[in-house]
Formats: C-alpha cells, sequence, structure tokens
C-alpha cells in the first residue's frame, strides 16, 4: 500500500472542508474549501496534496504596512509658525524687540529735540554745580531735569505711538522688522481706544517712575511687560492682551 504524503485533503467527515494529513494521521486542522468572499477576487488555488508550511517552519506573516515617521512628523509641527485664528503669522519675540529698540532712539532724537531749549538751561546749571563742587566753594544743590523734558518726551512719544498705530498699524521700527499690530476680532489696525489703550499700558512705567518709592515697580513691569511674549501662546505683550491686538508678521504670510 503506498503510503499518502502529508498535505490537506478532502475531510472524510466533512466534503465541505479540507483536513491536514500529516503523513500518518488525520491532523485537527480543518479548513473551507472556499473561503466566504473569495469568489470575488479570483480563481481559488487546490491546496490538496500540499505540505503543510508549519511543518516547515516557515512562519507566514502579513505584509508590513506603511508606517508615518513619528519624527517627522513631530519636525514638522515643531516648524509650523504660530498663527492668529484666522491665519496671520505671529511676529516672533527678536522682531518686537528690534523695533522696540529702534522706536526707543527715534522717539529720544525727536524729544531731544522738542525739549532742547530746557536741556541746555538744564545742562548750564548742571555745569555750575560742578565747578562750585569742583573749587570747594560749597557743595550746592544738585540741579534736576525739568519736568518739560519728561512732558515732552511723554507727548512726542504718544503722538508717534498712538498716531501710528491708527494709521497704519506700524511705527517705523515696525516697518523696518516687518511686523504690524491688528486688532484680535479682525486683519484691521487697531482704532483710537485700542491705541489708546496699548500706549497707556507701556506708559506706566514713566508715571511710576515720578514716585521714587514706586521706581522698582515699574521696572518689574516693563520686564514683564515685554518679556511676556515668550510665554504667551499667541506671543502677545501685558499691552497686547488689555488692547486686543495681535503683533503679526508682514512677511512670509501664510497662502490662504
Amino acid at each position: 500500500m503506498t503510503q499518502r504524503p502529508s498535505g490537506w485533503y478532502e475531510d472524510p467527515d466533512d466534503p465541505d472542508q479540507l483536513r491536514y494529513w500529516d503523513g500518518i494521521l488525520w491532523s485537527p486542522r480543518r479548513m473551507p474549501k472556499v473561503k466566504p468572499g473569495l469568489e470575488r477576487s479570483g480563481p481559488v488555488q487546490d491546496l490538496r496534496g500540499r505540505p503543510d508550511p508549519a511543518d516547515r517552519g516557515v512562519t507566514l506573516r502579513p505584509s508590513p504596512r506603511p508606517q508615518s515617521d513619528p519624527w517627522r512628523q513631530q519636525g514638522a509641527l515643531l516648524q509650523a509658525p504660530a498663527t492668529t485664528p484666522d491665519g496671520d503669522v505671529l511676529a516672533g519675540w527678536w522682531h518686537r524687540a528690534g523695533a522696540a529698540v529702534v522706536d526707543y532712539l527715534l522717539v529720544s532724537l525727536i524729544g531731544a529735540l522738542v525739549s532742547l531749549p530746557w536741556t541746555l538751561d538744564w545742562a548750564r546749571q548742571h555745569s555750575d554745580y560742578l565747578s562750585t563742587v569742583s573749587t570747594w566753594k560749597g557743595s550746592g544743590q544738585v540741579p534736576y531735569p525739568p519736568w518739560q523734558i519728561f512732558v515732552a518726551d511723554i507727548v512726542v512719544y504718544a503722538l508717534y505711538e498712538i498716531g501710528m498705530t491708527v494709521w497704519r498699524g506700524q511705527t517705523i521700527g515696525k516697518i523696518l522688522t516687518g511686523i504690524r499690530v491688528r486688532r484680535s476680532s479682525s486683519a484691521g489696525s487697531p482704532g483710537l481706544g485700542a491705541a489708546v489703550n496699548r500706549f497707556l499700558v507701556k506708559c506706566v512705567y514713566l508715571l511710576l517712575s515720578f514716585v521714587p518709592a514706586l521706581g522698582l515697580v515699574a521696572i518689574v513691569f516693563v520686564l514683564l511687560d515685554y518679556l511676556w511674549p515668550l510665554r504667551d501662546p499667541k506671543r502677545r505683550a501685558l499691552h497686547d492682551l488689555s488692547a486686543h491686538t495681535y503683533v503679526v508678521r508682514t512677511r512670509g504670510q501664510i497662502p490662504r
């Protein structure tokens, strides 16, 4: 009697299934002759008489699925610029700091020209005081800068900051660094009320500096105001939060 080789054969107990013959005995492994839905995928292959891959130590594994790279996805998220809810790219801290330096120098120059008469008078008084001290003719009283100088600086700063913000949302410093101020509710420039609000919050330190006991408070407030964008998700300073404004870039906007 010829020994039947191992493989899949018609199940003697169920003609609708195949059963594996290990060469000596029938194994408990069974499989249907035709898998459900297989007729829609093509012709059925005849497995009868074929060896079981498990007997040869072969493990059938599904083909690997394409997987996305988590590091690439994370890098894309890190590179994505922060934006306003409607898509304007928010200005970085260094752009804002550069604009503030340019505006400070410009306002200081204009303020010095406006207050030049009082500045010259105070310089003469200071020179006389130094001459008195150096010749040992008396201690005298240290001449303080006249109040007109501070008033001139504040007036120049107010006209410059508020006027430029309402007109086009940009001071000279912001134009040079490619950023602008806009409303939080729309892309338009802030109105007069919002511009005044921003100016008053930014000038709190000037008002506090007139009170000697509050000088340290003024310094702390200035640092908080200008460093706040580093921690705020929308890169807003305290004066932006108060006036409901954003500072956004005018260059490299995301296409809409």
